[in-house]
């Protein structure tokens, strides 16, 4: 077993060994580290990762997620290196996305993070790591002022009608094309569910 011991947080990570049989709620799984990155780097390429969190209010069947990408070079495709699942109350969910961040940190250089902000949980987690944390490294959204009819820019991710279809026709054909690996069964399980819904004209779990 591996401990992570990530300093500032209340949350210690652990590498164990799990039966896979069981989905593991609550678990992070690594499929990847930051050593076992660097170690098949080539020199003219930059280790880097990124960080996605789907939020949820921690009863029922709809989990909080975070997902770890490792960025693909010319030698490696994009790759899904680490992932965290489960209910989890959104006010308890911020030292947690923060620990994973540090464990995914590049030589100090924190990981690029991007939280969806449809819900107000993910625009109270995303203000607790700014102002609690410090963490800086989070995804810039362009987006048009209503009332100024400006272009600015906003912090988080925002799921709209418009960029979701293209979020999920690339996806699919990035996983055809073998420009993303996907190492975690159980969001293999996830992709089964989705599909396309007429009626309503989006794309979601069926």
């Amino acid at each position: 077993m591996d401990l992570y011991q990530v300093a500032g947080t209340r949350y210690a990570l652990l590498r164990s060994n799990w039966d896979w049989i069981k989905e593991p709620l609550g678990v992070l799984c690594l499929w990847e580290s930051v050593e076992q990155g660097k170690a098949v780097l080539t020199p003219d390429c930059e280790l880097k990762y990124v960080i996605g969190v789907d939020t949820a209010d921690g009863v029922g069947q709809d989990r909080t997620v975070i997902e770890v990408n490792r960025v693909g070079t010319r030698a490696r495709p994009d790759e899904q290196v680490a992932e965290w699942c489960g209910n989890i109350n959104p006010n308890l969910l911020a030292p947690l996305v923060y620990a994973v961040c540090k464990l995914y940190s590049v030589d100090g250089e924190e990981p690029l993070l991007a939280i969806e902000c449809n819900r107000g949980d993910g625009v109270m987690i995303q203000d607790t790591l700014l102002r609690e944390y410090g963490y800086s490294n989070m995804y810039l959204r362009r987006t048009l002022d209503s009332s100024t009819r400006q272009m600015t820019t906003k912090l988080g991710w925002k799921t709209t009608a418009q960029n979701k279809p293209m979020l999920w026709t690339r996806g699919i054909q990035w996983i055809k094309d073998h420009r993303w690996k996907i190492n975690s069964p159980w969001f293999v399980e996830e992709l089964a569910d989705f599909g396309y819904n007429a009626a309503r004209n989006e794309a979601g779990a069926v």
